[in-house]
């Protein structure tokens, strides 16, 4: 470092009288003066970097597949840009709205290892609940300190000062909160704030507290125009935290990948991914199906690679390889209508935004295959469950789910009708097993048995419904009963589901213990992170420490769920696969129930505005519980019987083999 050389007869502004006064010599004129090592590295200004170039010298991963590499900015090009925006001077806020497992956590750490080095200040990582905040405290947040030598020089080495929710450094303090506490988002100033994976937020942290999100940004205030919060996110519904956020931004950020072949840049939309169809048993160009040509099997299209990306500009196919090529060579435009639209770069110079968001979609990534996005969304048009659209639109295309009202007209389930008389079992050799549902009353029970196809994606059909009064009367319908095909071949139910919550919660535990393993009390619940799940615990009697004899196990049933699925079973023709098939003598009243229920756009759960009769609707959707929770119990198809259904590739599986041509 060069001296310092100054004449003490014209001395600096900073250079007061006192210190000139104990400078021996002074009169002598001019003096040399050395700053120490330490003084130096505080006066000295280090130019900028940019944190997308800081993460390639000095951040290491320590998880997933590249775990002990240096970060690349190579394997994830659009991560660069979305870590340098949040570094501009005039970005105060980041919304990533994203697909799940592209990379964007990985860049918040990131910046945050940018910030410790160049732009030090209190960081509060906040996640959705106390245990995924201690994970990624000690699985991602501590080793990315440790593996990098220049962040670990600001560790102060003593052992109290990193602990499983607050990480101290020698300059600045890195906290970990949670959504669900409003002590650990608050009494804090911070500067750089994280706030991961928003929409698995609670509402409030507590009933006197406001939102998590808002608590956690109001300890930002402090530093104004230097403060830096990052929203990140896969969505959920269109009133979820970061679809808001992101509709809120000042500009919002498409990624445009250059087309390797012709140069063309433009947004990778869904509707340019295409797969082939299935005519004749041969796999042939979408562009040239015929109208009943159908969608190959979703895990055929996933295994097998099948689906590509059209350029618009030049219309050549793009597979996996060729699509990382034009992501490469890819950048962020800002999203406006018509052709002026400007470079992320070129936006944050000219209009200086404080909000900035940026959409991701699985597609782009590299980690993801086309072919898995087609095939999530070709599995909704096969099943036409919501489930599956829902997941499509949250996990592949990062939109929000919008429900809707889906109303159904009572001709439209009347149309599910075949030719059978009630009771008559559809068959021969088409049947599995029967199985059993039923909803509990205060002065009786609406029933229904169902019977299911061999295979994974059958399709079952209504045999018998209706209303009995006694429990007595369901043993002898349900458990004793034997019912028959056109030719005389006999079925019987393998399992019932029943209703165990109302007013009668006693006597169906009661009447299940003396029907172990063949009647099955469930619980329903809208919200539940499985679809069904067996109590653990020895089923005891309400308000009572008394087991209930027998030993009987509570199901609790997602009933959100199998209502989405059963919607969408509603939409399938009766000759497709996975329908829901009526027998020819239903009523119109069991019709009318089943369109009692609807979305609330709200909450996304299905609610029943008028609080008409939904029997027929409950059971059904005990239904298909029933099928999932006994399935094991069904036989396989008998050897020597025809095939349970041709692939719908109409073609053997090639896997292990020479890989298909598209057509």
């Amino acid at each position: 470092m060069p001296r310092v050389v100054f004449d003490l007869n014209d001395p600096p502004a900073w250079m007061g009288e006192e210190l000139r006064s104990a400078l021996p010599g002074v009169a002598l004129g001019a003096r040399r003066m050395r700053f120490s090592v330490p003084e130096r590295r505080v006066l000295k200004k280090r130019p900028f970097i940019r944190p997308s170039v800081w993460a390639e010298r000095h951040r290491v991963l320590t998880m997933g597949r590249y775990a002990g590499l240096p970060w690349r900015n190579e394997r994830t090009p659009y991560l660069a840009g979305i870590m340098d925006a949040a570094a501009a001077p005039s970005v105060q806020e980041v919304v990533v709205c994203k697909a799940p497992q592209i990379g964007v956590s990985e860049a918040a750490h990131n910046f945050v290892g940018w910030a410790v080095d160049r732009a030090p200040g209190p960081v509060l990582y906040v996640y959705p609940d106390i245990k995924t905040g201690r994970e990624n405290a000690q699985d991602r947040i501590e080793p990315m300190i440790t593996s990098s030598p220049r962040l670990q020089s600001y560790l102060t080495g003593v052992d109290d000062d990193v602990t499983k929710y607050r990480i101290k450094l020698a300059h600045m303090p890195i906290y970990i909160g949670w959504a669900g506490s409003a002590a650990s988002l608050g009494n804090k100033p911070i500067r750089h704030l994280i706030l991961d994976e928003l929409d698995k937020y609670v509402e409030t942290a507590n009933r006197r507290e406001a939102d998590p999100i808002s608590l956690a940004e109001k300890r930002t205030i402090t530093y104004q125009w230097m403060r830096k919060v990052w929203k990140i996110s896969t969505p959920t519904i269109e009133t979820g935290f970061i679809w808001t956020a992101l509709n809120r931004a000042q500009v919002v950020f498409d990624y445009h990948p250059v087309c390797p072949y012709c140069g063309h840049a433009a947004r990778m939309d869904f509707d340019r991914i295409k797969w082939p169809r299935v005519h004749a048993g041969e796999l042939i160009d979408s562009s040239d199906a015929p109208d009943k040509a159908k969608h190959p099997d979703e895990q055929d299209i996933i295994a097998d690679r099948l689906a590509w990306y059209e350029c618009p500009g030049c219309r050549k196919s793009w597979d996996d390889y060729a699509r990382d090529r034009a992501v490469a060579a890819g950048d962020w435009i800002e999203r406006r209508e018509g052709e002026n639209a400007r470079p992320l770069a070129t936006v944050l110079a000219q209009d200086r935004p404080m909000s900035v968001g940026f959409h991701l979609p699985s597609w782009i990534s590299p980690f993801r295959s086309l072919s898995e996005a087609a095939g999530a969304f070709v599995r909704y048009l096969r099943t036409k469950e919501i489930e599956a659209l829902k997941n499509f639109q949250n996990q592949e295309a990062a939109a929000p789910w919008i429900p809707y009202a889906a109303d159904r007209a009572e001709d439209a389930i009347l149309a599910l009708c075949d030719d059978r008389p009630r009771g008559l079992v559809p068959g021969p050799g088409l049947i599995a097993g029967l199985t059993a549902a039923v909803d509990t009353q205060d002065h009786g029970f609406y029933f229904e048995i169902r019977a299911w196809e061999y295979g994974q994606d059958p399709r079952s059909f209504g045999v018998i419904e209706g209303y009995l009064q006694s429990f007595g009367d369901l043993v002898k319908v349900i458990r004793e009963d034997v019912y028959f095909d056109g030719e005389g071949n006999e079925y019987r139910v393998i399992g019932a589901l029943i209703d165990s919550m109302g007013h009668r919660t006693v006597d169906v535990y009661t009447f299940c213990g003396r029907h172990p393993n063949f009647f099955i009390p469930i619980k329903g619940e809208a919200r539940m992170n499985s679809t069904l799940k067996w109590s653990d615990a020895l089923l005891t009697y309400p308000h009572q420490n008394r087991p209930v004899p027998g030993s009987p196990r509570l199901m609790r049933v997602n009933v959100n769920f199998y209502k989405d699925r059963l919607s969408g079973k509603l939409e399938i023709n009766s000759a497709d696969p996975g329908a829901w098939v009526l027998h020819a003598d239903y009523s119109a009243e069991w019709a009318r129930q089943m369109c009692v229920e609807v979305i609330d756009e709200k909450t996304g759960l299905w609610i029943n505005p008028k609080n008409a009769p939904n029997h027929a609707w409950d059971v059904s959707v005990y239904q298909l519980a029933a099928y999932d929770a006994l399935r094991w119990r069904l036989p396989v198809k008998p050897k020597g019987a025809e095939p349970e259904r041709e692939e719908k590739t109409g073609r053997k599986s090639p896997r292990g083999g020479r890989k298909p041509r598209r057509w």
